[in-house]
């Protein structure tokens, strides 16, 4: 499988870089098939921050956006897949929700 253009990056003339690795929403056929009806209409997605945040790039901001869903994979955890935070925490390839409901449908 391959993964074309994963991501957007627009350089800037400041020395200032927006990540917004969350407002992805393209999928793989094997991810988009195992999605649960409750994850389908990608509820951990972070929609319109890129507009939120181009302000910034007008002002010379660089700007790297994700363009695949973290249910592909998400793209500011450790690879070693370690939670960031003590309560709820999704993982490098998350099979729950942030609500606690699976992503996934079992097998």
């Amino acid at each position: 499988m391959t993964i074309r253009d994963p991501y957007d990056f627009q350089a800037g003339s400041l020395p200032l870089l927006i990540s917004i690795p969350h407002a992805g929403t393209r999928l793989t056929p094997a991810v988009e098939a195992g999605l649960t009806e409750e994850a389908r209409p990608l509820p951990d997605t972070d929609w319109h921050i890129p507009q939120l945040y181009e302000f910034a790039r007008t002002m010379g901001a660089s700007v790297l956006v994700g363009n695949y869903s973290r249910f592909v994979i998400d793209l500011n955890r450790p690879s070693d897949d370690k939670p960031l935070y003590t309560t709820a925490t999704t993982g490098l390839y998350p099979d729950v929700l942030f609500d606690g409901r699976p992503s996934f449908f079992a097998g």
